[in-house]
């Protein structure tokens, strides 16, 4: 819809350039899906990864997105470790907190970089500092045990399980979203739907709902518009 849209306007503009395109639409539900990789809340987990390992697009920081709450790491260069405080003078203090203008990436980098002159693996998720970079697979002993209780629930063996899952290169979820916005706060929970009994009691603690304007990428024929008239306008 959205390439066939683009396509259609382009057509016009070398058509017809003296006139300016007014497309209208039915209330056809293709019109709501969403582009590659947009920004929806609610296509996040909590936490990085998933099942899916949906990444988003990056997005740039506006006004009113980020918090008061600082995002900082750091990073121990002889022992190669992350810690949220400061425990020793060689510890390489990581300013991981975006601000308006900043373009915040849905996903950790895969790529070691630097701060100051200390090169370093992409910060991990702040709240598990000793996840590992990469899947970390089960031994034989472990893939063992796991394939019986397969057999128990008389489901198929595999060849090969994670054991720990690897943070590089992964989506990261609302909670690190938040905190590199300084807009996490212990004790937030996932989605909490409208619906929900105790949606009064726990709304104000949803982490998906505290993403502030989170610049929520239009629908597929509105984003041909909006490229139309940037390209064009």
């Amino acid at each position: 819809m959205l390439e066939q849209t683009e396509e259609l306007l382009d057509c016009c503009e070398v058509l017809m350039p003296e006139l300016q395109q007014a497309l209208e639409y039915d209330a056809s539900s293709g019109h709501l899906m969403m582009g590659d990789g947009a920004l929806v809340a609610a296509n996040m987990n909590l936490k990085f990864g998933g099942l899916t390992n949906q990444v988003l697009r990056d997005t740039e920081i506006t006004e009113g997105c980020t918090g008061p709450d600082p995002a900082t790491m750091f990073y121990h260069p002889f022992k190669k470790t992350w810690s949220l405080h400061s425990t020793s003078t060689d510890d390489i203090e990581v300013n991981c907190r975006v601000k308006d203008g900043d373009v915040q990436s849905m996903s950790f980098g895969s790529e070691p970089t630097s701060t100051g002159n200390c090169v370093h693996p992409p910060p991990p998720p702040f709240y598990l500092l000793d996840a590992p970079p990469f899947d970390v697979m089960m031994n034989a002993e472990k893939l063992a045990m796991h394939n019986a209780a397969r057999v128990m629930l008389k489901e198929k063996e595999v060849d090969a399980c994670v054991e720990k899952r690897g943070y590089l290169g992964k989506p990261k979820g609302i909670k690190q979203v938040l905190w590199e916005r300084g807009l996490w706060k212990e004790g937030m929970i996932g989605l909490v739907k409208k619906d929900n009994a105790k949606y009064e009691e726990k709304g104000p603690m949803c982490a998906s709902s505290a993403l502030p304007r989170f610049c929520v990428r239009e629908r597929c024929a509105a984003e041909a518009h909006r490229r139309a008239w940037a390209y064009h306008g």
